[in-house]
């Protein structure tokens, strides 16, 4: 969730500096975006939306053979793989369950 807003925020920030085509129009974003952090909302770094591309790849790999292969739990550890990276704002949290889950999914995958 936090990290739709900070999403929307961004596109919206990028929106208003487009407009403002000036010699300002990137230190008039980079202090939108100045305030959005202020609010205490920020953005994600590049491990973290590296490893949830990387689980939400593995995670739909999983979810179309366990759905293929009639395997009920290798479909849901799938799902879980593909939407546990919306309620983890941490990086090492992300990781942990992630290699969590591949595990399960190696046990899980006959």
């Amino acid at each position: 969730m936090r990290h739709i807003i900070v999403l929307a925020a961004e596109t919206i920030c990028r929106g208003d500096a487009s407009k403002k085509r000036g010699r300002g129009g990137a230190l008039k974003l980079m202090d939108e975006l100045k305030a959005v952090e202020a609010m205490g909302l920020t953005l994600p770094s590049t491990a973290y939306l590296a490893g949830a591309i990387l689980f939400g790849i593995i995670g739909y790999a999983a979810y179309r053979y366990g759905k293929k292969a009639t395997l009920p739990a290798v479909k849901w550890i799938g799902v879980a793989l593909m939407l546990y990276p919306y309620a983890i704002s941490e990086t090492w949290q992300l990781y942990g369950v992630g290699a969590g889950l591949c595990v399960a999914l190696y046990v899980y995958r006959r």
